[in-house]
Formats: structure tokens, C-alpha cells, sequence
């Protein structure tokens, strides 16, 4: 499989399906984060959150999102050695539970072959990915009781700027918020190398 017939793969995908297959797709013996360490969050002042109701295949999601120019900025400058960087927080509302998934990014992907076609004909698959794609997560705040980050082999507890890889095409994970109050995070895409090496987190 290349590039290309992963992306139209991941397009024939509907909102169930997708989530009804992801534990068969994820290594259950996958190494779920590598803690990165703590960062200096960016400095954005107040945020109108956008995204709300924001559809997925179909189906509505209760997320909020916000990305700018001035977030992408800031993680472009924290992570210079990552190419085609998308960075967006996401904040998940109290009572609101995503149930276990691999991030699969093919939209990602499609946006990244728009700017360089010829990564279409990457040799590329979930068990053997031809791009090492970096996906790290940033807290805003500190963990609150109640708000879960968890994956198939351990629970993420964090602190105000504590930063993870997640090992996204293999470690199945899933969120939950109970607490009370909205739960932010910011997500930062990029591709550190595009190769046949292993995007598996040893």
C-alpha cells in the first residue's frame, strides 16, 4: 500500500466503522506515549473557541477546537525539526467520553500530498508506516479529578505544560471528562521524517 490508497482507504470509512475497527488495527503490546517534557505554553490572550458541533463523517462531536496563525507560529518555533505542522487546542466539555481510537490522519495526510504530491507513492501502512508522523499533545492546565487521557497500557496524568508523543497509528487511546469543568489541550501534527522507518515509539 502507498500514500495515496491509505488516504482513499481511510475516506471510505464511516463514523461507526471507524471506531468499531480501531482495536483490531492497534498492536495491544504498543508503547502508548513518550513523555517529551515540560513547555512553555504560547501566549494567545482571550480565544473565541470555534468548532463547536463540528461534524465528522456525519456524525456530530461535542469537541471544541481553535487554531491561528499565532498557535502554528509557536509550535513551528518549539519544534523546528517537524515539517507541514497543524497545531489546534482542543477542549473537551465536561461529560463528554471518546471511546478508544487510533488517530489514522488520513485528512492530515491528504493535505500534506497537496503540498508534495509525490509522497502519494510513499510505500505506507499502519504496520509499517513510510512517514514519521510526530503527534504531541500539550496541557493547558493542570489535571483535574475526574478528566481521563488514558491508552491500551497506561493512564497520562499531567501538569500545566506537560507535553507527550502519542503513538498514533498503533496505541489505541481514549479521554473522558467527568470533572466539571472543560478540559484544553493543545495538539501539534507534523512529519519528522518521510522514510520506510517505523513510526512505532520505542
Amino acid at each position: 500500500m502507498n500514500v495515496q490508497e491509505y488516504i482513499d482507504w481511510h475516506s471510505t470509512l464511516g463514523h461507526d466503522e471507524f471506531y468499531n475497527m480501531c482495536p483490531d488495527l492497534a498492536d495491544p503490546k504498543a508503547i502508548g506515549l513518550q513523555h517529551i517534557g515540560n513547555v512553555e505554553l504560547p501566549e494567545l490572550g482571550e480565544i473565541e473557541v470555534e468548532g463547536k458541533n463540528a461534524e465528522w463523517r456525519g456524525v456530530t462531536h461535542k469537541y471544541f477546537a481553535y487554531s491561528d496563525d499565532k498557535l502554528t507560529d509557536w509550535a513551528k518555533h518549539k519544534w523546528p525539526e517537524l515539517k507541514f505542522v497543524k497545531a489546534k487546542i482542543q477542549v473537551q466539555p465536561d461529560g463528554v467520553k471518546v471511546p478508544p481510537h487510533l488517530d489514522l490522519l488520513g485528512d492530515y495526510l491528504t493535505g500534506v500530498c497537496k503540498e508534495i504530491p509525490w509522497l502519494r507513492k510513499v510505500k505506507h501502512s499502519l504496520e509499517q508506516p513510510g512517514i514519521d508522523i510526530c503527534q504531541m499533545i500539550v496541557a493547558m492546565e493542570d489535571q483535574v479529578p475526574g478528566q481521563v487521557f488514558a491508552f491500551s497500557d497506561q493512564e497520562w496524568n499531567w501538569k500545566k505544560g506537560d507535553c507527550i508523543r502519542i503513538n498514533t497509528w498503533r496505541a489505541l487511546h481514549w479521554t473522558e471528562n467527568k470533572s466539571g469543568v472543560d478540559r484544553p489541550m493543545i495538539k501539534i501534527t507534523g512529519i519528522k521524517e518521510i522514510s520506510k522507518k517505523s513510526n512505532v515509539i520505542t
